[in-house]
C-alpha cells in the first residue's frame, strides 16, 4: 500500500501478485475523510461475500485492477511473486502524486522499476485493463539478481529507496534513485546500489522505512538472517547515497548491521510473508514560527508505562490489547512473528536502547 492525503480526501494505491493468473496488479481509489463507509471506492470493492456470509468463487475478471506485469504485457514484463509500490507527493491540496513501483521478474530473476506517466484520474481510468498502458518501460534496478522480498519507500524530497534480497548470493541489497530521475529512469545506471549485508544467508523477509537524520535521508531495513535464525536491522551511517556495506565480506562501517538477540523462536521458515517489520518515530509538522517543514525528520519515541486496557465487554483487564510505549530514544522498533508452542503465534516487538 501507499497512501497520500490531498485536501479532505485520502488516496490509496495498492500493488500485489495474483498467483492464479501470474499477474502483478495495481489498484487505486480515493475516499473522503467524512465518508461514513469505506466498503467500496475507486478500484476497491468488497466482493468477498455473496450477502449471506459465504465466500464467493474466485473469478478471473480484472475486478477494477490494471495488470502491470504478466498476462499480455510482453517478454519484458514478466510477473513474479514480489511487488512494492510508493507515491512521490508533496501532499498539497491538489493531487500531485507520481506513482512508482517495483516487481520481481521471476523469469529473468531481476527487479524491475516503472512509474505511471499520468495523473490519478488517468490511472483510475486504466482499471480493467490487461496491459500496462500509461506505465513507463521497465528498467532493471540492480545489476545482480536481487529482487525477492522487494520493498520500496519514498522520502518527502522525492528520493526512491529500494531494498531486496539476492537469492543467488544470499545477500541484502539496497538501491537509491534521485528525485530528479524518478520520473525519467530509462536505464540501470540511473540507480545507485550496493550490498548491505553478506554475512551468511541473510536479507529475506524485508521491510523498509526512511527518516531524515541531520539533513540526510537514512534508510532503515528490517530483515531475516537464515544463518543465525534471528531478525536483523541495518541502517546507513554514511552520507553517500548507496555506499557499500561490505567489501570482500568484511563490513565497511558505512552501514550498521545488528542481530536482534531475541530468545524467541521466529515464525519465518514456513511463511515467507512474515516480515521483519521496522518502524520509526518521525516528525510530520511545519514550524509555525520559522515556516520550516519537518516532514519525515526522525524524533524521539513516546515514553510511558505499558498497560493493558479493560475489555470493552467485561470491563476487566485482559491481554488482547493495550498501550505499548517506546523507550524515549529515536531508535527504530522491530516487530516480528514468534512461535509459542505447537500452534500459537504472537507478535513480538523490540526497540534498540
Amino acid at each position: 500500500f501507499a497512501v497520500t492525503v490531498h485536501g479532505s480526501d485520502t488516496y490509496l494505491y495498492m500493488a500485489y501478485y495474483d498467483a492464479i493468473n501470474n499477474e502483478v496488479r495495481v489498484r487505486c481509489g480515493n475516499i473522503a475523510s467524512n465518508s461514513t463507509t469505506s466498503t467500496n471506492f475507486g478500484g476497491f470493492w468488497d466482493r468477498e461475500t455473496d450477502g449471506n456470509g459465504k465466500p464467493t468463487a474466485y473469478t478471473n475478471s480484472l475486478q477494477d485492477v490494471q495488470v502491470v506485469a504478466g498476462g499480455d504485457n510482453g517478454n519484458n514484463r514478466n510477473a513474479g511473486s514480489f511487488a512494492a509500490i510508493g507515491v512521490i507527493s508533496k501532499q498539497t491540496a491538489t493531487v500531485d502524486d507520481r506513482v512508482v513501483m517495483v516487481w520481481y521478474d521471476a523469469v529473468n530473476r531481476v527487479l524491475k522499476y516503472s512509474y505511471y506517466t499520468g495523473d490519478f484520474d488517468s490511472l483510475l481510468s486504466k482499471k480493467n485493463k490487461r496491459t500496462a498502458e500509461g506505465w513507463s518501460e521497465p528498467v532493471n534496478v540492480f545489476t545482480n539478481h536481487a529482487g525477492q522480498y522487494c520493498q520500496l519507500a519514498v522520502d518527502y524530497d522525492g528520493g526512491v529507496h529500494i531494498a531486496a534480497y539476492d537469492s543467488v548470493n544470499c545477500d541484502l541489497n539496497y538501491a537509491y534513485l534521485d528525485s530528479d530521475k524518478q520520473g525519467a529512469a530509462t536505464q540501470n545506471s540511473d540507480f545507485v546500489s550496493c550490498v548491505v549485508d553478506s554475512n551468511g544467508v541473510t536479507g529475506s523477509n524485508i521491510t523498509l522505512d526512511v527518516a531524515k537524520v541531520n539533513g540526510h535521508w537514512i534508510p532503515y531495513i528490517g530483515y531475516y538472517s537464515v544463518s543465525c535464525i534471528k531478525p536483523k536491522l541495518a541502517w546507513k551511517c554514511d552520507n553517500n547515497k548507496a555506499p557499500a556495506g561490505v567489501d570482500n565480506n568484511g563490513f565497511t562501517k558505512k552501514w550498521e548491521s545488528t542481530v536482534l538477540p531475541t530468545s524467541s523462536a521466529l515464525q519465518t521458515q514456513s511463511n515467507q510473508y512474515n516480515n521483519i517489520c521496522v518502524g520509526l518515530w518521525k516528525n510530520n509538522s511545519v514550524d509555525a514560527v520559522e515556516g520550516v517543514v519537518h516532514y519525515g525528520e526522525i524524533k524521539s519515541s513516546t515514553k510511558g508505562t505499558n498497560s493493558k486496557r479493560p475489555d470493552v465487554q467485561t470491563n476487566k483487564a485482559g491481554e488482547d490489547y493495550g498501550d505499548i510505549y517506546g523507550n524515549g530514544t529515536s531508535n527504530p522498533i522491530l516487530g516480528y512473528v514468534v512461535k509459542v508452542g505447537a500452534s500459537t503465534d504472537y507478535i513480538e516487538t523490540a526497540q534498540m536502547r
